[in-house]
């Protein structure tokens, strides 16, 4: 195993972390809070991370096995159910993250060999290496943990997220690259702005959900 998937697994563990660590004393009514995102509240946020998190794992299981499977199996329409049925109570939602955690945690230690080199398959279709994937799920919880909404900003990513995420940026103040603008941060984003310190800002990053970059991320 190279250093930068080390390095990818090792942030992706800690994020999971971070982010238990957070909601460990969330209460039933913080669950119904409206998050960050459209129409979403905190439950169907966590919810969708937990479900994430399961396709990752089904991701890494299969190439383990030396298999191609979907991300979500059932699609799109299963994975969007799923999501809605996020409305539950928060000790139902942290064991089912303790759950996910751990079944990752496993998937990852089956991965032998060539596994990591073996082609998964995304929502949308696209192929990418299975060592891709601990990125984009480190990815996922960083970004969703800000949109719980719960004090979690961009400001505590880990620089090793930043730099990771967004290599365009620098990690000294300045002006930006022609390909990676600070002078207009995505909207509503805390702590986003042109003079941050920050070698990256969600304008530059992106995730499964988003390839795009545009507008704030709900996969």
């Amino acid at each position: 195993m190279d250093l930068r998937l080390e390095r990818d697994i090792a942030g992706m563990f800690d994020a999971q972390q971070t982010l238990m660590a957070r909601i460990a004393d969330l209460t039933d009514e913080e669950v119904l809070l409206p998050s960050r995102l459209p129409d979403w509240t905190v439950g169907h946020v966590l919810t969708h991370i937990a479900r994430n998190g399961d396709s990752f794992a089904w991701r890494l299981e299969g190439s383990a096995r030396g298999e191609v499977v979907d991300q979500y199996p059932g699609g799109a329409d299963r994975r969007a159910a799923d999501i809605e049925a996020g409305a539950r109570t928060s000790a139902e939602l942290f064991a089912d993250l303790v759950t996910v955690h751990e079944r990752l945690d496993v998937a990852v230690g089956c991965m032998q060999g060539d596994a990591w080199d073996a082609v998964t398959r995304d929502l949308g279709g696209t192929l990418r290496p299975a060592r891709d994937l601990p990125v984009r799920r480190w990815r996922e919880v960083e970004v969703h943990h800000v949109d719980l909404g719960l004090g979690y900003e961009i400001t505590d990513w880990p620089d090793e997220f930043v730099e990771r995420s967004c290599p365009q940026r620098s990690p000294v103040s300045g002006p930006a690259s022609p390909e990676s603008p600070t002078s207009t941060p995505r909207p509503g984003w805390p702590g986003c702005s042109a003079g941050s310190r920050r070698p990256g800002c969600p304008n530059c990053c992106r995730s499964d959900s988003d390839p795009s970059g545009a507008g704030k991320l709900r996969p």
